[in-house]
């Protein structure tokens, strides 16, 4: 299930486009709502004529909420209740839940949270998990009513948290398969771990606080399994970490999070992403740290060829501000590029949106991409 909010006073926004159609590929039940209609600059009518022309939403079927005012909130309750389908799970088959999410806490260690897709789980059960193979007995469960609320089991269809001595974040992979020690089963499709696309070394003010920056470090990923840590050297900062993140606003929070929860006083480089290094013999080699890129430029050089990430990006903007977006595609290595119109003039302005789609090198937007595109836009243009 996933409730599609859209904006009554901004519209369709790029990452709208994304969180669409992502649902969609996942065959999930999408309920539309159309949120903030109380704002004066509202224009509900004719954002879900956009969302119409975009998606193929019947209007009929949009949600009109307001969740500052309460407006129609009861309206989504009810859509849940009546649109989604039940679960399909049997209480007899061999236990099999899907972990989607995780928190860590002091006392418990890792806490998982489950959706029980078959069987049953109970306290005491022995499970293991699909990925790391690693065994673990279940100690306590419950649901989240919203907080949590122990139970002495959960059924096919439940969703609900379990503690079962996992001692790190690392551990608990989104996505996973876990079953009964004994029972295998098919692991659920579409597991993939995560993976770092944005590094940057990390370095302590006063070289001599490295060690209490890397216990600071230890501690924040034991609730952020996704940052990968590496000790690096400079010989200008002198002692640090080279951390790995899933994109750069993931890398601003942690490190907001360093000095504000554990008041580090840091250093951070710019960021960089992960090169694949191909050589002569078909080795393949993945570098993300600009000292260790080799000199290709030297005869001696045995790399037959570099590869770089790219992304497919997609822009929303006013058509006044189209050829100042094409502009800043081109200079920022872009290709492929498409656009097309979204609506007619539905938005506050009165002025057509365009969507416009490119290929573009990752290295190219981690650093001031986005500000260029706010500024060059005057703020109107979505990112994503």
């Amino acid at each position: 299930m996933k409730t599609f909010q859209v904006d009554a006073s901004q519209g369709v926004q790029a990452q709208s486009i994304s969180v669409f159609h992502d649902a969609r590929d996942r065959g999930l039940t999408i309920i539309p709502v159309l949120n903030k209609i109380d704002l004066p600059a509202a224009q509900p009518e004719q954002i879900a004529a956009q969302m119409q022309s975009t998606f193929g939403i019947n209007p009929d079927n949009i949600i009109h909420i307001s969740a500052k005012t309460g407006q129609g909130v009861e309206d989504i309750l009810e859509a849940i209740i009546t649109r989604i389908p039940p679960p399909i799970g049997s209480a007899t088959a061999p236990l099999k839940a899907f972990l989607f999410d995780s928190f860590y806490d002091r006392y418990r260690g890792v806490i998982s949270l489950v959706n029980v897709q078959e069987g049953i789980l109970r306290k005491g059960d022995k499970i293991t998990s699909c990925h790391t193979r690693k065994k673990y007995e279940v100690t306590e469960l419950g649901i989240m009513y919203p907080e949590e609320v122990p139970t002495d089991s959960l059924r096919a269809g439940q969703v609900g948290y379990i503690a079962c001595n996992m001692k790190e974040s690392s551990e608990a992979h989104i996505g996973d398969t876990l079953h009964r020690v004994g029972e295998p089963v098919e692991p659920l499709p579409g597991f993939q771990p995560a993976k770092a696309m944005v590094f940057a070394g990390i370095f302590p003010v006063e070289s001599s606080d490295f060690p209490k920056l890397e216990e600071s470090i230890k501690r924040l990923t034991l609730t952020d399994r996704s940052v990968t840590v590496q000790r690096e050297s400079s010989a200008a900062l002198g002692q640090g970490c080279r951390l790995g993140f899933l994109g750069t606003l993931h890398m601003d929070v942690f490190r907001q999070r360093l000095e504000d929860e554990y008041d580090a006083n840091i250093i951070v480089t710019a960021p960089t992403v992960p090169y694949r290094l191909i050589y002569r013999d078909n080795k393949e080699v993945f570098v993300s740290n600009p000292t260790e890129f080799p000199e290709t430029a030297d005869s001696t050089c045995k790399v037959k060829e570099i590869q770089e990430p790219v992304v497919k990006a997609s822009i929303i903007v006013p058509e006044e501000y189209f050829g100042d977006m094409m502009e800043l595609c081109f200079s920022h290595r872009a290709e492929e590029l498409d656009h097309r119109y979204l609506d007619s003039g539905t938005n506050s302005s009165g002025s057509s949106r365009i969507m416009l789609i490119c290929t573009i090198p990752l290295s190219e937007i981690v650093t001031n991409f986005f500000d260029q595109l706010k500024s060059r836009s005057s703020g109107f243009a979505s990112f994503e």
